[in-house]
């Protein structure tokens, strides 16, 4: 712990002596990341391929279809019974002339509901369809959401690669300036075995990461829905999305959640379903009817002469068990509303929620990007430089140089570190907003 106090005040003490030299250069530091104008390097093709291959989403899309084709049957009266009888018909000869009674009868039957139970059924059907619809739309925001994290994590990997063997480079480098003053005697040997197991411990590191990146590499593979272990991506700059906090205040993108989220709007749609479904439970303490007509056909007989005969018939179908069945109907139905309810309510304190931890980590993960970026990052740059002109001079020992290196690249790693961070930031506000943080 001295040691590392030790090599940070010495560091310190560098940069402020090289402040003078790279103020300029502080002020030309660049503003943007990436790559001309393209989208991060083919993340919206990425995208889009998940869209099109993602198994959920496609349940999700056929589950939507089923339940938007359910609405008109879930309205409808029942079919109705056409029956054939053949009545009374003697066993002895068969005969439909023997008696008065014998006849064939063909009867029309339908099933009418009390008014208003098809209009409840139908309305609990189209608003789970709603529901449904709009779980096929948070799908695609989560799927979104994943394969920016997964592009995310392999740029990161893919830029410590890259960190690490610049670092190695330098050290390279190093080694031969050292053998040099070794053999001049101006430096003991322990200086150049140490810069060369410097050398060895990043080679060790570069081996981790480019195992790390193929991992990635699958991650995102499998994200995107396609059937090889590997995508052949490289994303070697992503594009800083600028965000003008002072015209996006945390009460307005806390309505847009609660107003817009897929999420919420699944589960409202479901409540009021439950609403209607309490409502139906209600109706079916009256009765439903049955309608039926019969034409009844007889033959000449030895009573009478074989006239036909047409018959009307009106039922009704009594809750007369309501307190076994209907009552604990709508008990149940009480009880599902109740769920909806909370569930409702819960999404909305635990979004609400989200958004506010996700919009101050935000504000504060762009204000450590904008430091790094235009301040610490340039910094330690500019102290590396001068410093290895003062170590090559003999004006700097070789742990402060050293621990200037060690810094200078990690505090780059810091950086592409915390650009991942707030691009996935604002990815998981956008899902929970259904849409861009800021409109415009």
């Amino acid at each position: 712990m001295v040691i590392i106090n030790r090599l940070g005040s010495k560091f310190i003490i560098v940069a402020l002596l090289c402040a003078p030299m790279f103020a300029k250069a502080t002020t030309q530091a660049p503003k943007t990341v990436g790559l001309a104008s393209s989208n991060n390097s083919g993340l919206s093709a990425l995208i889009d391929e998940a869209l099109k291959n993602s198994p959920d989403l496609k349940a999700s899309v056929h589950k939507a279809e089923q339940l938007k084709s359910l609405i008109l049957p879930s309205g409808s009266y029942d079919d109705p019974t056409l029956s054939y009888e053949i009545m009374n018909l003697p066993v002895d000869t068969y005969s439909y002339k023997q008696t008065p009674m014998t006849g064939k009868k063909l009867s029309l039957s339908q099933k009418i509901p009390f008014p208003g139970k098809l209009t409840k059924k139908k309305s609990m059907a189209r608003l789970i369809a709603k529901a449904a619809t709009h779980d096929v739309q948070q799908k695609q925001y989560e799927i979104i959401l994943n394969v920016k994290k997964a592009f995310y994590k392999l740029f990161l990997e893919i830029k410590n690669k890259q960190v690490l063997g610049a670092q190695k480079k330098l050290i390279k480098q190093l080694i031969v300036s050292a053998r040099a003053k070794y053999t001049l005697g101006q430096i003991p040997q322990a200086e150049v075995i140490n810069f060369q197991m410097e050398e060895a411990d990043l080679i060790s590191k570069i081996l981790i990461s480019e195992r790390k990146i193929r991992v990635e590499k699958s991650n995102l593979a499998s994200v995107i829905g396609r059937n090889t272990n590997i995508v052949e991506a490289h994303p070697h700059q992503i594009v800083k999305t600028y965000l003008l906090f002072k015209n996006i205040k945390f009460q307005s993108i806390k309505d847009r959640a609660l107003k817009n989220s897929h999420q919420i709007r699944t589960l409202e749609f479901n409540h009021q379903s439950a609403s209607e479904g309490l409502s139906l439970a209600q109706l079916q303490y009256y009765p439903d009817f049955a309608l039926k007509a019969s034409y009844t056909s007889r033959e000449a007989n030895p009573i009478d002469n074989g006239t036909d005969f047409t018959s009307m018939m009106v039922s009704v179908k009594l809750p007369l068990l309501f307190f076994q069945k209907q009552s604990n109907n709508i008990k149940a139905a009480h009880s599902h509303l109740g769920r909806s309810t909370s569930l409702l309510n819960s999404k909305k304190i635990r979004v609400s929620n989200k958004v506010h931890n996700i919009y101050y980590e935000l504000e504060e993960s762009f204000k450590t990007l904008t430091l790094l970026e235009d301040t610490l990052l340039p910094l330690s740059k500019q102290a590396v430089r001068t410093g290895k002109s003062a170590y090559l001079g003999g004006r700097v020992d070789y742990a402060t140089f050293l621990g200037s290196i060690r810094k200078r690249f990690s505090t780059e790693f810091r950086f592409y570190s915390a650009l991942t961070h707030y691009e996935t930031l604002i990815a998981e506000l956008e899902t929970l907003l259904s849409g861009p943080i800021d409109p415009k």
